[in-house]
């Protein structure tokens, strides 16, 4: 593998964890007998795979581009095996689809517990992982939740004009899962307008291994609003260090 300078990295694509692929070399990874899905999840193991080729296609494209994948140890019953390693997995066990390159620039996010910490969690570990944050984000997922994912982004300060979502399919039962959607959004806004204690409940019930993220020391220009999120609470800084002009000034060096 060759060793990149990880200050050349600029770009983030981002693939949000939404289930765990549990196969491995010899296993068909659009089988979902090779998944660990949820009952409203039938048929979404072929439609998963595609999100990740999708990324890796996209991140090889550009030689600048950091490709996250996020999801924490959200399963028990997959024990400490995160949505995000597994989707690491899956490239792998694809070869990443010719795109060999990208494997060196590929890592994971294994804390995010639902989809706003996807996208906060993610830029953190571009943080982490560059000493910086990246000039420009793109999600790859679901076509349905391209809202929810904006909302997020708006949240956090983002600049629109640094930012794409990728929507690049849909679940069979699209009807179903907008319902929750739904929801999920409405508890996040309920946190911004301070009552958190309801997004607190949903997130603490995936997290059955009780891990917390270390994004509070790897980004310090963060602790006070990270650590105030872990109890419900929003409490943004005035500015976000991604809405200074120049985002590398942000680097440790």
């Amino acid at each position: 593998m060759v060793c990149r300078n990880r200050q050349e990295f600029s770009d983030l694509v981002l693939v949000p964890g939404h289930a765990i692929f549990l196969g491995g070399k010899s296993q068909d990874p659009v089988d979902d007998r090779n998944w660990l899905l949820s009952p409203f999840q039938k048929q979404e193991g072929r439609l998963l795979c595609e999100h990740v080729a999708c990324a890796v296609k996209l991140a090889a494209s550009r030689r600048s581009t950091l490709l996250i994948f996020s999801g924490g140890q959200t399963h028990a019953e997959a024990g400490p095996y995160s949505e995000a390693y597994s989707y690491w997995r899956l490239a792998e066990v694809s070869q990443w689809w010719g795109c060999h390159s990208v494997r060196e620039r590929a890592t994971t996010e294994e804390f995010a517990r639902d989809s706003f910490e996807n996208l906060l969690f993610s830029l953190c570990r571009f943080r982490e992982y560059t000493g910086r944050y990246p000039r420009t984000l793109t999600v790859v997922g679901w076509k349905f939740k391209q809202a929810r994912f904006e909302a997020y982004a708006r949240a956090l300060r983002w600049p629109l004009e640094c930012w794409q979502y990728l929507g690049v399919n849909d679940p069979v039962d699209k009807q179903a899962v907008v319902v929750g959607e739904t929801r999920a959004l409405a508890r996040f806004c309920r946190m911004l307008d301070g009552d958190g204690a309801e997004w607190m409940e949903s997130v603490s019930r995936r997290n059955p291994f009780r891990r917390y993220p270390p994004y509070a020391i790897s980004c310090p220009e963060l602790r006070g609003f990270l650590e105030h999120l872990e109890y419900g609470i929003w409490k943004p800084p005035e500015r976000f260090p991604w809405e200074v002009d120049g985002r590398a000034s942000s680097s440790t060096g």
